[in-house]
């Protein structure tokens, strides 16, 4: 019987052909791509308004400055929570943000944002959001017009009930005179520029000098008034000390010239 002898050549080349095929099959493998994970896009934070100014139904005037309502939100597109922060770039003022920052969901309710003290001046509000979301910029604009005076006063008289204690400013006089400019200038909703505040002298020159003095206190309670809080009053000047000849020392006459706007 005939045998078949077979290299050691041959079979090595066989078995390195498997090899080399095994090799290209871990080479095409590892060249294939692999799932890769789904990027979530930032969410997209949403503004109600995106300027404001004295003028906008989303404001009113607080004196000499502005308050402002809008609201925050998160689109219905969005994917994720996200949170939110209010700024201004209106250096060297008080406004105020209520609240200042919260929390919001895609589509969820939408958050109302008070801001308060705002001055008559250019400016912005940025509304940022995290996971890099886009800031939202909601721009302001107040230009201050000329103020002119109307030259026809208002003229208040008024009766207190101790002129000795209106000149030494007691709590309770100046009590009273604070609620007198508050009944006679706060319903005519206009600012003040100029006081002129009249003491009663009903004997001359005797009494000159303690009118004088009730003009000049008088005049400082209103101007303090203005000072402490008191809209109207607060850009108020006063000039100086006045009489009336022939009324009572008890009786205050008060000129006020209010601003045309």
């Amino acid at each position: 019987m005939q045998k078949f002898v077979v290299r050691d050549t041959v079979l090595l080349s066989g078995w390195l052909f498997a090899d080399l095929l095994l090799g290209l099959m871990v080479i095409f493998l590892a060249s294939i791509p692999g799932i890769q994970p789904r990027l979530i896009p930032p969410p997209a934070l949403k503004v109600s308004v995106n300027s404001l100014g004295p003028t906008s139904k989303e404001c009113k005037a607080t004196g000499n400055n502005y308050q402002c309502m809008l609201t925050v939100s998160e689109t219905s597109s969005s994917e994720g929570s996200m949170t939110w922060h209010a700024s201004t770039d209106m250096t060297q003022t008080n406004i105020a943000f209520a609240p200042l920052q919260g929390q919001l969901t895609p589509g969820g309710t939408a958050t109302a944002v008070t801001i308060s003290n705002i001055p008559c001046q250019t400016g912005s509000f940025t509304f940022a959001g995290s996971r890099s979301a886009q800031p939202v910029p909601v721009f302001w604009k107040c230009a201050l017009e000329p103020l002119k005076l109307d030259l026809t006063p208002k003229t208040f008289t008024w009766t207190v009930d101790d002129y000795n204690a209106v000149i030494a400013k007691t709590p309770a006089a100046v009590n009273q005179i604070q609620n007198d400019a508050y009944r006679g200038i706060f319903p005519v909703h206009r600012r003040v520029g100029l006081i002129l505040v009249y003491g009663g002298a009903p004997v001359l020159p005797d009494d000159v000098g303690t009118a004088q003095n009730i003009s000049d206190a008088v005049s400082d309670i209103l101007i303090q008034y203005g000072q402490r809080g008191f809209a109207p009053l607060h850009d108020a000047v006063r000039y100086k000390h006045l009489f009336n000849g022939g009324s009572q020392l008890n009786t205050v006459e008060v000129d006020v010239f209010f601003f045309n706007r």
